[in-house]
């Protein structure tokens, strides 16, 4: 899967199919500027900036799941890596290949800048 895949809104769900939450945004890895999001890289309506239409195609980079938000309080936020992606149904939906306990376990925070 590549980061280009993920969309904010797509509901996540873990390996027993547990809905774990829904992407707020996701993050591609560059080697010139580390970590860049897809709200920075595409301008409203108009798509990706020019020249760069290749920056969100690359397995490298994770994406934010809220979980557990109820009217934007209360809750955790999961930095899940790219390589966590089982599948991905366009627009719908991301399945991971752990349990809720793993992930919760593992990506409670953001990765840091390389």
């Amino acid at each position: 899967m590549q980061v280009s895949d993920i969309n904010a809104g797509m509901t996540v769900f873990d390996s027993d199919g547990t809905d774990l939450g829904e992407v707020m945004e996701a993050w591609a890895y560059t080697e010139g500027y580390g970590y860049i999001a897809r709200k920075e890289y595409e301008i409203a309506d108009y798509g990706p900036v020019g020249g760069t239409t290749t920056l969100m195609e690359t397995d490298a980079g994770y994406f934010q799941v809220k979980q557990g938000h109820t009217l934007g309080v209360g809750g955790r936020d999961l930095y899940v890596p790219m390589s966590e992606v089982q599948s991905v149904v366009p627009e719908e939906r991301v399945t991971l290949h752990s349990t809720r306990e793993v992930c919760e376990e593992r990506y409670g925070q953001p990765p840091t800048q390389k």
